[in-house]
């Protein structure tokens, strides 16, 4: 059977621009190697590797077991095996970990859990170093977001990373920041740009939401003779 991969893109899958393809019909040929678990959801991880014919490093896992999916892949280098999975790990954690948080050590084929915890440690002295050197030199977008209550904060994958929560989605998902050249970007809404265009889609959304106010508030009028809920009263309150 072929052992070659689809791509020769390397990196960690965050979203569709990434995929090394689907390991159903091959996953004979991965090894296992970790098991994570997320405390939270009570779930557990199953980490494997595998080497292609090519040179390349894949990762899988799938939860408690079950479907399997290629969460990384990178060209192998001469380092040996495990230093090299060590490596893979902490970007993949660090890419990660926003929205899975810090998984749990639950066993090993290759790592203890005290080296687990020192691959944990060194992520978070590295990103503790990039949250101070980004506080350390804001720039004039980040006061305007501070300014406007967005609550901007350094999230340490660079010590140019800031993030608020999205404005379109009530803080549901984090609108990205780089302070290197002053630009946004949200991979959900599909937005991005400059202080002109943040400004811009701000009074957009502003609109969007007084059209769906006032329609909820002409509902109540209608239906009740008054404005029935203390939220539609807020917001009329706020913006008359």
């Amino acid at each position: 059977m072929d052992k070659n991969t689809i791509s020769k893109k390397e990196g960690i899958v965050m979203n569709s621009k990434l995929y090394f393809g689907d390991p159903i019909h091959f996953f004979s040929q991965f090894t296992y190697f970790m098991t994570l678990e997320d405390i939270d959801w009570d779930a557990q991880f199953y980490y494997y590797y595998r080497i292609t014919d090519d040179n390349f490093i894949q990762i899988a896992y799938g939860l408690d077991d079950k479907k399997h999916s290629i969460c990384a892949q990178y060209q192998k280098t001469n380092q040996d095996l495990k230093s090299y999975l060590k490596k893979i790990l902490i970007n993949y954690v660090k890419a990660n970990r926003f929205y899975a948080g810090y998984l749990v050590f639950v066993g090993s084929t290759l790592f203890s859990e005290s080296e687990f915890s020192s691959m944990i440690e060194s992520i978070e002295n590295e990103l503790d170093e990039a949250k101070y050197q980004a506080s350390q030199s804001k720039t004039p977008f980040i006061d305007y977001l501070e300014k406007m209550n967005f609550n901007p904060k350094p999230n340490g994958n660079t010590k140019y990373s800031w993030t608020i929560g999205c404005p379109n989605a009530e803080g549901k998902h984090f609108l990205m920041i780089s302070s290197l050249n002053d630009e946004w970007g949200c991979g959900y809404c599909k937005r991005k740009g400059k202080l002109p265009e943040l400004k811009s889609w701000l009074q957009e959304i502003s609109i969007k939401e007084d059209q769906r106010n006032l329609s909820t508030m002409m509902k109540e009028l209608k239906e009740g003779g008054e404005i029935q809920t203390k939220t539609t009263l807020k917001w009329w309150m706020k913006r008359y």
